[in-house]
């Protein structure tokens, strides 16, 4: 389940609607167009949208919530989802609109063309195409108050009819409204139509576009709940809830409308033809564990690299015949590579690739969007992008793309059905990664099925009908006794199936809960459905495949991705195998690619010297030092910690967002001609910008921050070396509470870079510690 539905209050409506009214009175002064289903447009064409209402129940009026909304307000958390029949044809309008957002017209919707479907859906049908100034607008509400010649309503979730599959919701209006911002910001915000600006509103490169803005604001909005940082129960106006949502989503937009409006005709054809290859990039930052993962692939194959932390070099993975998961074909399952050939360019631009050991797995590839990225900051693109958000701060600041540099955001569509079968051939060594099994043991395959009975795990298995229950277990019993096959596991257990070997072929879902005061497992019933079962082409004679299709509950509480929700067993091998089914046509978005240029621009401007960046967390970056040798560099100490100012800066942004910090920083006024305690020393600031410690030292404060800067300091070391320090050291205030000044501090010493003593440390390598100052009264500084 997404953020929006868990947050937000799905109104359930997947509405069907054929949009061709959605086209200009062409010069008719009558501004109210009526939709009679009947192919009106010239072609007789008609387009099926379907489109997903979300909305915060904190929105919801109380004068015109029912008596169970109201009620549930006291009872449930707004992010329970209430059922499509809290909407009615009212709540929707069809509009078009100008430059400026102001509505055009109005399309009248006939009441035998709106309705309910059983499943608590929507259809709206109307003629037409998609296009983008055809907007649609819903009031939770009531009735829109559309009015001609004025914006749509504030109080309105918006979205233009870009594609077939529309959400609207707070991330559609913040999108769009910004989409018609920046034509204001491009002069056409007078209110002009789309056509005398060059905009056709029905070319479907242009709705592409747009579709990728709302996309990416989408995504981003959806992050901002799973983390917390905005809760929509705490609003009852949308106007506010969008001013703040937009205002979180701002670098984004930003960089939408850079794409938007940097966004070129280029097909993946025009890239590929003459030798060139698509550039990839994947990053993942879990639980400290930095992933960092590139590859191209081009009609010779594919070649994947992944950064190697300890050797700070990039590394080139097997090749291309390693074995991968097993698919289903004609002769039965085989192994994949899950690395793929370009095989063919299609005259319309797309391309087909092809996995490198099986040539019946293929894949269409086609560009939603194609990006001139020539003279766009690398850092600041880098920044909103999925692919490198999370290493944005390694790339070089004034680093820019080059001309000829581009980006595809691409759209993936599998050729074939395709059941598969998870493969993992063991470590080096044969052992699996999960299990105390080795892969020898389990048929050559770590993946195997694990069932959960009574408590006791049965692993491995052999055969289909030892994942079968004769019946459903007693859920009244005071410990039921239920038989599961393991599909998820959480921080809270274990997400078991109860396969019910019945005529239905019942299947109950369940969290099995590790921990228990008695010392037993507990179970609480999650989910219930059906199970299938399956005798694809090409599966070995006698055998079949039991088939389960995740509700979205179990979706949400497994934390699976969208390719994980079709699972599927088999036996291969002696054992049970665990596999994921995906439909001839199944599409995958949301993946960029790039060109060789884009490619070569990215790793010229990638410093991985501020690596350590990642360290800090939220939860860590109050508690985050460097650690330090006493005995190193001739016993005047030094770090053993490799961190830079970027690693600091990070730590004084998290540290002060978790001690609620918003102050300015360290002043003069804050400092001069006053004297501090910290760790036991003295710090005196001089007006005149010298100070003293144990040594002396001259200061300087700009932009919130203190350096401190030690010059010639004379000290001997352990061999009785002499040394002349030359050292700067950063502070900055993350909170102030009691009299302290609680800062972070970065200090660098040029000692560290010396050939004598030693070791050579790079420049860019400090200390962090932390510390407060505590000033010292009158009294105290003159020891009395």
């Amino acid at each position: 389940m997404s953020a929006f539905q868990q947050v937000f209050r799905p109104l359930l409506l997947s509405s069907v609607i054929a949009l061709a009214a959605c086209s200009s009175s062409d010069g008719d002064d009558d501004t109210t167009t009526t939709a009679t289903g009947d192919g009106g447009d010239a072609a007789g064409t008609s387009t099926t949208f379907t489109i997903a209402v979300e909305a915060p129940d904190s929105l919801l009026d109380p004068q015109t919530a029912s008596i169970w909304q109201k009620i549930s307000n006291f009872v449930l958390p707004s992010a329970y989802a209430l059922d499509g029949s809290d909407l009615a044809p009212e709540n929707f309008a069809v509009t078009i609109v100008d430059t400026a957002g102001n509505v055009v017209e109005v399309v009248e919707v006939p009441a035998e063309n709106i309705f309910q479907n059983p499943d608590g859906t929507w259809s709206i049908q109307l003629p037409g195409d998609p296009r983008l100034d055809c907007v649609i607008a819903v009031d939770v509400n009531g009735s829109p108050q559309v009015v001609v010649g004025s914006p749509l309503p504030s109080e309105t979730l918006q979205a233009p009819t870009l594609s077939e599959d529309i959400d609207v919701d707070i991330a559609s209006t913040v999108a769009f409204q910004s989409f018609i911002e920046s034509l204001e910001d491009d002069g056409a915000g007078a209110g002009v139509s789309f056509a005398d600006i060059d905009i056709d509103v029905d070319d479907t490169d242009e709705l592409a576009a747009v579709e990728q803005l709302v996309l990416a604001v989408e995504a981003a909005v959806e992050e901002l709940l799973e983390e917390g940082a905005v809760d929509a129960s705490d609003f009852t106006s949308l106007e506010t809830f969008f001013t703040e949502v937009e205002s979180l989503v701002e670098e984004v937009i930003e960089q939408e409308i850079a794409n938007l409006e940097s966004s070129v005709t280029d097909t993946l054809a025009d890239n590929l033809n003459g030798g060139g290859g698509l550039y990839w990039w994947w990053t993942d930052l879990e639980d400290d564990e930095i992933e960092i993962e590139r590859g191209v692939v081009d009609a010779s194959g594919e070649t994947i690299f992944y950064y190697d932390l300890e050797q700070q070099d990039w590394v080139q993975e097997g090749s291309s015949d390693d074995l991968d998961d097993l698919i289903l074909t004609a002769d039965g399952w085989q192994n994949s590579a899950d690395t793929f050939v370009i095989a063919n360019i299609a005259d319309d631009g797309s391309i087909t690739l092809q996995d490198s050991l099986l040539a019946s797995v293929q894949e269409t590839v086609s560009s939603r969007q194609s990006i001139n990225l020539a003279e766009r900051s690398i850092m600041d693109f880098a920044s909103t992008n999925v692919d490198f958000s999370e290493l944005s701060f390694l790339f070089d600041q004034t680093a820019s793309f080059s001309d000829g540099a581009r980006a595809y955001r691409i759209e993936v569509v599998q050729a074939e059905e395709r059941y598969s079968l998870w493969f993992e051939p063991g470590d080096a060594n044969g052992g699996c990664p999960w299990s105390d099994e080795t892969a020898q043991a389990l048929g050559g395959n770590c993946e195997a099925a694990h069932v959960i009975d009574s408590g006791e795990d049965v692993f491995p298995v052999a055969s289909l009908d030892a994942l079968l229950s004769e019946s459903a277990a007693d859920r009244t019993a005071a410990v039921p006794q239920i038989k599961g096959l393991s599909v998820a596991w959480t921080d809270e257990g274990t997400v078991l199936a109860e396969l019910v070997d019945n005529a239905n072929k019942d299947v109950n879902y369940y969290l099995q809960s590790w921990d228990n005061s008695a010392g037993e497992s507990s179970y609480e019933l999650l989910a219930s459905a059906n199970w299938e079962s399956r005798t694809p082409t090409g599966l070995p004679s006698g055998e079949t495949l039991v088939v389960l299709v995740l509700p979205d509950s179990i979706m949400d509480a497994g934390d699976k991705d969208d390719d994980e929700r079709v699972l599927v067993y088999g036996v291969h091998g002696g054992f049970v195998r665990p596999g994921t089914y995906d439909e001839a046509g199944a599409t995958e978005d949301g993946i960029t690619v790039y060109n060789q240029q884009a490619n070569t621009d990215l790793l010229a401007a990638l410093d991985f010297m501020n690596l350590s960046v990642l360290e800090v967390t939220g939860e860590n970056a109050c508690s985050f030092t460097g650690e330090w040798d006493d005995e190193a560099y001739d016993g005047l100490g030094g770090p053993v910690s490799r961190y830079t100012m970027a690693t600091w800066t990070r730590v004084v942004e998290l540290c002060s967002e978790r001690l609620q910090y918003s102050g300015s920083g360290f002043t003069e006024t804050l400092l001069a001609d006053k004297s501090f305690t910290e760790g036991g020393e003295t710090w005196a600031f001089n007006t005149n910008g010298s100070g003293n410690t144990d040594v002396d030292f001259s200061w300087a404060v700009s932009e919130g921050i203190l350096t401190i800067t030690y010059n010639n300091v004379a000290v001997e070391g352990d061999s009785e070396t002499s040394y002349n320090i030359n050292a700067t050291e950063k502070f900055a205030l993350v909170s102030e509470a009691e009299g302290v000044l609680e800062f972070r501090a970065f200090f660098q010493n040029e000692l560290w870079q010396a050939s004598s003593p030693g070791p050579v440390l790079d420049a860019a390598y400090g200390d962090i510690w932390d510390g407060g100052f505590e000033e010292l009264t009158g009294q105290q500084e003159s020891g009395q």
